[in-house]
């Protein structure tokens, strides 16, 4: 399974639709620095964790790629995830 989820367009960096006289270099070299991808976690729930170099954290659902929430930056970069399970005593 192979899928593209556009960062910027999910922080609102990008319009929705693109110009199609566009080739794939150029619209590369137009996405904002913002939005590059740093970190990834997968959980088995199906969800997505994306760590930004601008620092917001997005929560997307893999399967509709629909974004279920978003952290707003409190540092510079993320640069790496993990996971943790919290227990109650």
């Amino acid at each position: 399974m192979m899928n593209l989820i556009d960062c910027a367009q999910l922080l609102g960096l990008t319009p929705t639709k693109k110009p199609k006289a566009q080739s794939e270099d150029q619209s590369r070299q137009m996405v904002p620095s913002s939005a590059i991808v740093k970190a990834l976690l997968v959980q088995h729930s199906g969800t997505l964790w994306i760590g930004t170099k601008a620092g917001h954290i997005l929560l997307v659902e893999v399967s509709s790629c629909q974004l279920l929430q978003t952290i707003s930056p409190h540092c510079h970069s993320i640069r790496c995830m993990g996971s943790v399970l919290l227990g109650t005593m």
